[in-house]
């Protein structure tokens, strides 16, 4: 899969508790497959470490983007955790995207 944001970057997968997210080198942004997400906010922080990181652009973070999985064009919408946060979500397969640095964000 290529990152949505950097389009060039292709994505690495990652095993957390089980579960593979999909991270880009470049930017450091996350792909969470449906309920990956919220399953991994759950989890301890010191596991996710292979993920977290990265500095949140701006350019990146207003960028259209399209679901590395279907094509569709992301929607913005605020986090169910914390409304102050936006990422990236697929209406089709619904995918959540973390630009680089939301992550941590959403983990404070």
């Amino acid at each position: 899969m290529k990152c949505p944001k950097c389009e060039s970057e292709q994505l690495s997968s990652t095993v957390i508790n089980e579960i593979e997210v999909d991270r880009c080198g470049k930017c450091q942004g996350v792909w969470f497959d449906e309920r990956e997400l919220p399953q991994l906010l759950d989890t301890r922080r010191a596991s996710l470490m292979p993920i977290r990181g990265g500095t949140l652009r701006e350019e990146l973070n207003r960028k259209k983007a399209r679901c590395p999985r279907d094509g569709s064009e992301l929607t913005r919408v605020c986090s169910a955790t914390k409304a102050e946060i936006i990422v990236d979500s697929c209406p089709q397969c619904h995918g959540v995207w973390c630009d680089g640095g939301e992550l941590d964000q959403l983990l404070k």
